[in-house]
């Protein structure tokens, strides 16, 4: 199975901040761990990246081919509004747009082509701003898209990354696995007492 080099918004912010141990009541474990199990889709482990600001995450792997994975982070902002509406939300996916940037200089991808970033409905409940992009690495063409949008006081992104697609639309069962992940993080009610104050001001 196939799997693609990236680099998250973690892994580049490890570098720039001091670090903080995990809490371990973190309700970030806790959401990640309302991730479904999914038929076709091998679920890792959760990572985390040794500061609390910087979160979790978790990956999947598809058995035809392509990578998921699921963050879940507030970079220490205490306003995280729910939705994909948000000034932060906007800035958080022109961060990503940099980062692929940072990983051609790096060589992890020969060149990406960005194309529409527009919010879209993962689900009845779940609405998302979406980045879709074209990637060209080791000599193949990838679809990718980066997915933010803010729930529970937290940034949550995924990454996903398969065989190339004309249009995000195509493939029926790609759609599906988002639609549960979605749902199920929706779902999730955390304890209040494990969450900010000020979440949802």
């Amino acid at each position: 199975m196939l799997r693609y080099k990236w680099l998250s918004t973690a892994v580049l912010l490890v570098s720039s901040v001091s670090m903080f141990g995990q809490d371990a009541n973190d309700p970030v474990e806790d959401i990640l761990g309302a991730l479904p199990k999914v038929e076709g889709w091998q679920q890792g482990e959760t990572r985390s990246y040794g500061d609390a600001r910087l979160g979790m995450s978790v990956g999947f792997n598809s058995e035809k081919g392509g990578t998921f994975t699921v963050f879940v982070y507030d970079k220490g902002i205490t306003n995280i509004q729910d939705g994909p509406d948000s000034d932060l939300a906007k800035e958080e996916v022109s961060a990503a747009k940099a980062e692929i940037q940072m990983a051609i200089e790096l060589g992890y991808y020969e060149k990406v082509e960005f194309h529409d970033e527009e919010i879209v409905a993962l689900s009845e409940n779940v609405k998302s701003r979406r980045l879709r992009m074209t990637l060209f690495a080791n000599g193949r063409k990838l679809t990718s898209e980066i997915y933010v949008y803010g729930h529970l006081g937290y940034f949550i992104k995924f990454r996903a990354t398969r065989a190339y697609e004309d249009k995000a639309s195509a493939n029926k069962d790609f759609n599906e696995f988002v639609k549960k992940v979605a749902d199920s993080l929706h779902k999730y009610k955390a304890d209040t007492e494990k969450l900010p104050a000020d979440v949802g001001n």
